[in-house]
């Protein structure tokens, strides 16, 4: 009886604790526009992310001499542990891993950031049950002096707060460190579009934690593509034409909607098919329906489906191509075959499973 009444106590000071910890005054809501993979260089696009932060900017000795709640203590002692190859105290709050983990870990943070101690805290990002320390470090590179951000992950664990390095097993928080390298704010005034996406799983509640992408974009009721490109958008026109010239077998015409990196990667890929191949997926290459175009200029993202020569969706899977707006050139296709960090948090929300139109109509104007 004893030992069931204390083990209660524990648990409903641990429950207190967690909850005195929740943001304070010092947290706000601030939106951060969001960098888009084109062609692997980050683009700044007129997307936003709503994040609950709490700033520091301030060296670590001072942050971890000012630290006041479980989380910010836990978070100082983990980069002083790792700073100083306090193995054993590093193995305490780290999450992952187990000792042969965490001290590679450690031993991997040691060499990586040689200057990790005089390291730079600079956000906390309030989570559904978790934070998110983000910390920038000066290193020099081949003579030259680098600015390198990394983030840690801390939420309750056996025996209390554990932390986990970002890494892209996370896709929501390595979506947020990518937002966070260039933490370029959304000044007062500025329009952040009229549509927001929670990123959250399908399975977890949506709160005021919960992070909102915000942007612009047009409905377009699952149209063909060619009924798309008729919109008056210059997006969706030299969409449609990249396609319209691949099923006339205008290769070269089709590679020119591409941006270079994008552009390559194709041509390779057309070149090793045989001509009979070739010839198949040309003129066979099905049309799409279009529901949605995100703009986030300079980049456009088109959501569809592919349809057969009677317009019914060959299968249920959403998916999504890049535009980027070139300038004299127009949109040109991008991305080809290549996973970014947005695209692992917009399939990390689940929706696209659901279909297509329940996904578009989530976002709510």
């Amino acid at each position: 009886m004893i030992d069931s009444i204390r083990t209660s106590l524990a648990t409903f000071l641990a429950t207190v604790a967690l909850l005195l910890s929740a943001p304070g005054l010092a947290s706000e809501t601030v939106s951060f526009y969001v960098p888009v993979s084109a062609d692997r260089n980050p683009v700044l696009s007129s997307m936003s992310v709503d994040l609950v932060v709490q700033r520091y900017m301030e060296p670590l000795a001072s942050f971890a001499g000012k630290a006041e709640d479980e989380y910010e203590k836990t978070f100082a002692g983990v980069m002083e542990a790792v700073a100083s190859g306090d193995y054993d105290a590093a193995g305490t709050l780290l999450g992952q891993g187990g000792k042969v983990g965490q001290k590679s870990l450690v031993d991997g943070l040691r060499k990586s950031f040689p200057t990790l101690g005089r390291s730079k805290v600079l956000y906390q990002v309030f989570l559904d049950g978790r934070r998110m320390f983000v910390w920038e470090t000066n290193l020099r590179v081949k003579g030259s002096s680098h600015l390198w951000r990394r983030a840690f992950v801390l939420e309750p664990g056996e025996g209390g707060i554990r932390a986990d390095l970002v890494s892209s097993s996370r896709p929501l928080e390595a979506f947020i460190l990518a937002v966070l390298q260039e933490a370029s704010e959304v000044t007062a005034g500025k329009s952040r579009g009229a549509y927001g996406l929670s990123l959250s799983p399908p399975d977890q509640p949506i709160s005021q934690l919960t992070p909102v992408l915000r942007f612009a974009g047009r409905w377009y009721g699952g149209a063909t593509m060619e009924e798309a490109s008729r919109d008056g958008s210059r997006a969706m026109a030299d969409y449609a034409l990249a396609f319209t010239r691949l099923r006339a077998g205008d290769n070269a015409g089709y590679l020119a909607r591409f941006t270079p990196y994008s552009q390559a990667k194709m041509k390779n890929w057309l070149a090793k098919m045989p001509p009979e191949v070739l010839a198949d997926y040309q003129t066979g290459n099905p049309s799409r329906k279009i529901y949605f175009r995100l703009d986030a200029e300079p980049v456009d993202i088109v959501f569809y489906q592919l349809i057969d020569a009677q317009g019914n969706a060959i299968e249920d899977t959403v998916r999504w191509d890049y535009l980027l707006h070139d300038g004299g050139a127009g949109y040109l296709l991008t991305n080809a075959y290549a996973q970014s960090q947005l695209d692992d948090v917009l399939a990390m929300t689940g929706r696209f499973e659901k279909g297509m139109v329940e996904f578009v109509r989530s976002f709510g104007p």
